[in-house]
């Protein structure tokens, strides 16, 4: 019989080993998913917008190396290294590096001598001395596209912006990037930050700690296993069978189809130590509480499998893993542990013995009883004097902690409390300046973009529209503005800079030209253009605003939105209002010192008159759409300026006479009007504006020199029409011109002082107020999103998902573990120990500022769990008829310290526990926060369970 029992359990080994054969070879190709956003609620509806707008944007593929001058900014020796390495990456288009920018390959466009626009390079050469680095400056600050992109404002910093190609692992391209700029930056350091750097940095950071971390592991985990003295075989045995289990569990994922994910991953943690703490009932092989093991390790796979069922799709996700690990441990216990039990003596043998209910005196080495006999009343535990407590008075035995049950409850009651009102201020951390430490390289990075080019979190608003229409584009550049005066945002990107850019190169205007042609050309300059990728779809139906957050911000989050949703209310105001706003907006973006009152003097004709007065006066003036009113003119304003005539009384209509006059004088015009009939024409321009073009047609064609130059009938009317148009953007430069001066004089500055960014975008201000757009662009779609929206949005959610997972899991292995064992006071009790561990380890880790992040939070999960494989009260067998686990002092002859009494079986677990709570703490070496906050999780989820079992075994009836 016994060798029929041998061979069947041989058998079941050898069936083992085949799997664990299979499942090694399958275990590499389970599938895994590193999208770093995985933990997010896709159907929010503010999660699922941001990451369909990141996905349509590419923006989670875009990666930055920084790169700092160690001395004085634009050295040929670092400029030189950048163009290399930007050189390099360029090369490496096949191997997954769509783009790679920097300032030596970043384009621009410049007039050149034949008024006509070139698109070049911003740094065509690497300067070599002084003079050509001076003229790189100003290229360099004249270009606003380029200052805070590729270069810092104070040019010491430089960027290399790459773009993955999503057909490729962009943790891979990440790696090949690293590679190359460690190769090639000499003597420069250099920074990497962007979702695919931080990905790898994790794992990196780990490989290159491990001859650290593995000795440190193995060191603290040998701690307990030698002071309590478990046996070095079961140690070793059980620590076999958990590692078999989590090959197992990768094998059965591939089977099933279950991919792996980040927040995933730390399930291997979970179920190494449930498997550390379930197995050695099996490899004790006594009485019937394995089996019992068994049935908790189905009921924790049944309570995970409820967690897959959460409305967090990472834990959902993380439920049905986990549970197909519990399965995994199951059968590792019945086909691996439990025959080794029966085959490998030193698992059996005086434990055998010792569980048929023999008592035996403690040996003579100061090691543990296996038991001290039954109860003599049947009870379950021993009261004080009878021959369960025979242990706690040897000689040598030392003092044991007696509590009673009333003050033992209501401490339990106490720190229940406290761990969850504790737990109830915890954080979930998203944002990569929560998860890591200054110190660490993902902090360098920070600080580095901190310094240089004002922060690392964006705003990213998107505007949803028709971008070849100019009122679109228009109100674009009117949110733009406003959003560069927040004092929030550090720098703000957008689709309607770079067209007003291009506008000023064209026409001399910062701003939208309302001529839907004329946007056209501007459109023709960029097709094709790579860096405008960011910031508009290729079919122009949806832009997307990238607005930087300034690192020293001081408000909360939630108002970085609130100002920026505003911003996009008050960018459909085309009247006197709107234009303040915006002027003041852009004076506190260059530093200019303008107060509201100064604005207000400069753009209504009494600076006391009532806001609502101010849209009266545009219209007056001839703003928000309107022709410029008729203005008197005097005789003698008509003729030319040369022929010495008094000036006209209005110094716009002058200058605007003036202009028209000496354009008629140049090669351009069609022909060139005498003095007496340049009056005929001034007195017509000078006219109301109403029928002016057909009046104006009228002269022209009976001019005596129009009529020698023989043209058809129809030039007369489009010489009309070109006077009325420079008629009109005459007055407009005129009147402009005189209030920037106003306000740089009342600013306390001059032009040629000012920065030249502010004078021109005022200007671009003014003219839309003179020239204001036919619509104000509301049919617009414009959504605030971006990572800060999206924490301020779901940061709540995802810690009460966290705290739902959790009671999940401790009811259901609650009800599960009742019906699974019908041991109503132990569960029940079980299940006491198990709420106040949990409670104390999410209060623990909040008051030591653990916090949550997503590959940490699975692990408060282990809390619930583990503490019904540790608590005594819920195995059958003999553990029902002995006394309680007791931590005693080594006996007089000093040996270490041990457990007694106790049934080895607990003691292993307990200790495994222990020994899988210091072993974690080896992960501080690794000196990335995420990893090390992930070891000292797992030491408390081991701890403060393992100590709340203790405890509760010392609470006895008096």
């Amino acid at each position: 019989m016994r060798g029929s029992v041998s061979r069947s359990k041989i058998v079941l080994l050898a069936l083992a080993a085949a799997v664990t054969a299979a499942a090694s070879l399958y275990a590499p190709t389970v599938p895994f998913d590193a999208d770093p956003t995985a933990y997010l609620p896709p159907d929010d509806p503010a999660v699922g917008f941001w990451l369909e707008q990141t996905r349509r944007f590419g923006a989670l593929n875009v990666m930055m190396v920084g790169i700092e001058e160690p001395g004085e900014p634009l050295r040929t020796e670092s400029l030189e290294r950048l163009k290399v390495i930007t050189n390099r990456l360029e090369e490496r288009k096949a191997e997954g590096i769509a783009l790679a920018r920097s300032l030596t390959n970043f384009s621009t466009l410049r007039e050149g001598e034949d008024g006509t626009l070139h698109a070049e390079l911003l740094m065509e050469t690497i300067p070599q001395d002084e003079a050509a680095r001076a003229a790189l400056v100003d290229r360099i600050r004249a270009d606003s596209q380029a200052r805070g992109a590729v270069v810092s404002e104070d040019l010491k910093g430089y960027l290399i912006l790459v773009t993955a190609d999503a057909r490729h692992d962009a943790r891979e391209v990440a790696g090949l990037v690293r590679d190359i700029v460690e190769r090639e930056k000499g003597p420069l350091d250099a920074v990497y930050y962007g979702a695919p750097f931080i990905s790898g940095l994790l794992t990196s950071q780990i490989y290159a700690k491990l001859p650290y971390i593995i000795p440190a592991f193995l060191a603290l985990l040998l701690v307990p296993l030698f002071l309590f003295r478990t046996g070095a075989g079961r140690s070793v045995v059980v620590l076999l069978c958990a590692g078999i289990s989590l090959v197992w569990w990768l094998g059965l994922m591939r089977v099933t189809g279950v991919e792996l994910t980040t927040p995933s991953s730390g399930a291997a943690l979970l179920l190494l130590a449930v498997g550390a703490v379930a197995l050695p009932r099996w490899l004790s092989g006594t009485g019937d509480h394995p089996w019992r093991t068994l049935l908790l390790l189905l009921a924790g796979a049944a309570s995970f499998y409820a967690v897959s069922l959460a409305p967090l799709p990472f834990l959902a996700h993380f439920g049905l893993v986990t549970a197909l690990g519990f399965v995994a441990i199951a059968l590792c216990a019945v086909l691996v542990a439990h025959p080794l039990s029966g085959l490998i003596p030193v698992l059996a043998g005086a434990e055998a013995a010792g569980a048929r209910g023999a008592s035996r005196p403690a040996p003579p080495d100061g090691g543990f009883p296996a038991d001290i006999g039954p109860v003599p009343d049947g009870r379950a535990f021993p009261q004080e004097g009878e021959a369960g407590a025979v242990a706690a008075a040897r000689p040598g035995a030392g003092l044991r902690l007696v509590v009673r049950p009333v003050p033992a409850a209501i401490l339990g009651f106490l720190l229940l409390a406290g761990g969850l009102a504790a737990a109830y201020q915890a954080r979930f951390l998203l944002s990569p300046r929560d998860l890591f430490s200054s110190r660490d390289e993902v902090g360098a990075s920070m600080d580095f973009l901190d310094r240089r080019f004002g922060g690392t979190d964006f705003l990213q608003i998107s505007v949803q529209g028709d971008f070849s229409r100019p009122e679109h584009c228009a109100r674009l550049l009117r949110l733009t503005d406003l959003l560069d005066g927040s004092d929030i945002f550090s720098d703000v990107r957008s689709l309607a800079k770079v067209l007003a850019f291009l506008n000023e190169q064209f026409g001399g205007r910062h701003r939208i030209p309302n001529d839907t042609e004329a946007l056209g050309n501007l459109w023709f300059f960029l097709e094709g253009n790579e860096d405008i990728r960011p910031l508009v779809l290729p079919d122009r139906t949806e832009a997307m605003v990238a607005a930087r957050i300034a690192p020293d911000v001081a408000i909360p989050p939630v108002q970085w939105v609130r100002q920026a949703e505003d911003a996009v209310e008050q960018s459909l105001r085309l009247d006197v209002t709107g234009a303040a706003t915006r002027i003041e907006a852009l004076a506190r973006r260059y530093g200019v010192s303008l107060s509201p009152a100064d604005v207000e003097a400069v753009l209504t004709p009494d600076p006391t008159s009532p806001p609502s007065a101010r849209h009266a006066h545009a219209d007056n003036m001839g703003y928000v759409g309107q022709a410029p009113r008729p203005l008197t003119l005097d005789p003698s304003a008509v003729s030319s300026p040369s022929a010495g005539a008094s000036p006209p009384p209005d110094p716009f209509q002058a200058k605007a006479l003036s202009s028209i006059h000496d354009y008629m004088q140049s090669g351009e015009s069609p022909f060139a009007p005498t003095e007496e009939e340049w009056k005929r024409m001034a007195e017509v321009l000078a006219s109301p504006s109403l029928g002016r073009i057909e009046r104006l047609k009228t002269v022209v064609a009976d001019l005596p020199g129009f009529k020698a130059m023989d043209y058809p009938p129809d030039v007369a009317q489009q010489v009309a029409e070109v006077l009325e148009e420079q008629l009109g953007n005459a007055l407009a430069d005129s009147r402009v011109a005189a209030q920037v001066d106003d306000l740089l004089k009342r600013a306390g500055t001059e032009r040629g002082k000012a920065p030249g960014a502010f004078v021109s975008r005022i200007e671009g201000v003014l003219h839309d107020l003179v020239e204001s757009p036919s619509a104000d662009g509301s049919d617009l779609e414009i959504t605030v999103s971006g990572f800060p929206a999206v924490m301020v949005k779901v940061e709540a959610d995802l810690v009460h998902g966290v705290w739902w997972a959790v009671l999940v899991v401790w009811a259901a292995m609650l009800v599960l573990a009742l019906a699974a064992t019908r041991r109503l006071f132990g569960t029940l009790r079980a299940g006491a120990e198990a709420a106040v561990a949990t409670a104390l380890t999410l209060g623990i880790g909040r008051l030591a500022g653990v916090q949550i992040d997503s590959a940490a939070a699975p692990l408060y999960l282990l809390a619930p769990v583990v503490s019904f494989f540790l608590s005594p009260w819920v195995h059958g067998g003999e553990l029902g008829r002995v006394a309680p686990m007791a931590l005693r002092p080594g006996s007089a002859s000093g040996s270490p310290v041990g457990l007694a009494p106790m049934d080895p079986a607990s003691r292993c677990a307990l200790t495994m526990a222990l020994a899988l709570a210091l072993a974690p703490l080896s992960l501080l070496l690794a000196g990335v926060l995420p990893v090390m906050r992930l070891g000292l999780l797992m030491a408390l989820a081991l701890a403060v369970p393992a100590a709340v079992t203790y405890l509760s075994t010392r609470v006895r009836r008096s």
